[in-house]
């Protein structure tokens, strides 16, 4: 059996300063998937937008800790959405369709390289060209 150890999400409001970037541009991205739009054709527009609507939701987040009965952990959980809003107030839209755009360009050179590769028929021929010692098996191999 398995099982999560403890996390305390508030446990430090820096970790929701650094997060706060990758969080809106993953939120940005999927939500143009979900009304069935493409990623590609993002620009400073829609992330003018999205910060914006990024902003709103923190802001409604940072109301609802009102009504928390919990007061330390609703202060601990405003100091996180505090960060998180400091670093909001930091980036730019161009900063999102600049990252879009790195990503884009990442993606199709390594589709590139990956197409360039070699392809074998096995993964000991593949260990073999990399000069990798294949792993030790207790059961049968792909060669067997």
């Amino acid at each position: 059996m398995s099982r999560q150890i403890a996390y305390d999400p508030y446990d430090d409001p820096r970790r929701a300063a650094l997060e706060e970037f990758g969080d809106l541009v993953a939120e940005g991205l999927y939500a143009r998937l979900d009304i069935n739009e493409g990623i590609w054709g993002v620009d400073t527009d829609y992330w003018h937008t999205f910060i914006e609507r990024r902003m709103a939701f923190h802001e409604r987040v940072a109301d609802a800790l009102v009504r928390v009965p919990d007061r330390e952990l609703a202060e601990r959980a405003g100091n996180s959405i505090r960060a998180a809003q400091d670093q909001l107030g930091r980036i730019t839209p161009r900063l999102c369709q600049k990252f879009v755009r790195l990503w884009r360009s990442d993606l199709l050179n390594w589709r590139r390289y990956l197409a360039g590769l070699p392809r074998f028929d096995s993964l000991a021929k593949a260990f073999d060209y990399l000069g990798i010692d294949p792993p030790a098996s207790n059961g049968p191999t792909e060669d067997s």
